[in-house]
């Protein structure tokens, strides 16, 4: 999988987390809720964390890319 392949998949899973999140809090499962938003809330984060690292990555290799360029001119 290309790293921009897994950047969009990410973006996505994390809209799928945010309507987990509005599903849960509007269920009425007062119970259940807390425990499965907390879940919910760490896989998010983790994702967060992965598409701010894709994200870091790629901007580094887009800067190479550039400076190799300029210095070949």
């Amino acid at each position: 999988m290309k790293p921009t392949d897994l950047l969009e998949l990410l973006k996505h899973l994390q809209f799928l987390f945010a309507t987990a999140h509005k599903a849960i809090a509007g269920s009425g499962h007062h119970d259940a809720m807390f425990e499965i938003d907390a879940l919910v809330g760490v896989a998010n984060e983790e994702v967060r964390r992965k598409i701010r690292s894709l994200e870091i990555e790629r901007n580094r290799a887009f800067r190479s890319k550039s400076n190799a360029l300029d210095a070949a001119d």
